[in-house]
């Protein structure tokens, strides 16, 4: 496989993920809780277009688990950060669509 059909499966991987955990029809009560997730997609997303590595690296957990495929598992968010450098590297990601389907809030976990 080549280097650029690699880079691009991973961005495909990527916004897939993003695209996966940024949804919202709400099963909180919470609005406030689900106004805050939604506020937070978007300045991911923002420094996704950007590019800005250390905005996207705030947004992880240390620990983090990432599927990016069936083989591609990284773990922790050095591992995470350092695949997304590679692929912004090569290209520029824009968000031409979002569209949030569910929120799952239960205490401070959101899905």
């Amino acid at each position: 496989m080549t280097k650029h059909n690699s880079k691009l499966r991973h961005t495909f991987f990527v916004t897939l993920s993003i695209i996966f955990c940024a949804t919202i029809n709400s099963y909180s009560q919470d609005d406030k809780k689900t106004q805050e997730i939604l506020k937070t997609d978007e300045f991911i997303r923002a420094a996704f277009s950007k590019g800005d590595i250390e905005t996207i690296k705030s947004f992880h957990h240390p620990d983090v688990i990432k599927a990016l495929g069936y083989k591609n598992v990284l773990t922790g968010r050095d591992a995470v950060i350092e695949g997304l450098r590679g692929t912004l590297d090569g290209f520029t990601l824009e968000f031409v669509e979002n569209k949030v389907e569910s929120i799952l809030i239960q205490g401070d976990i959101a899905i």
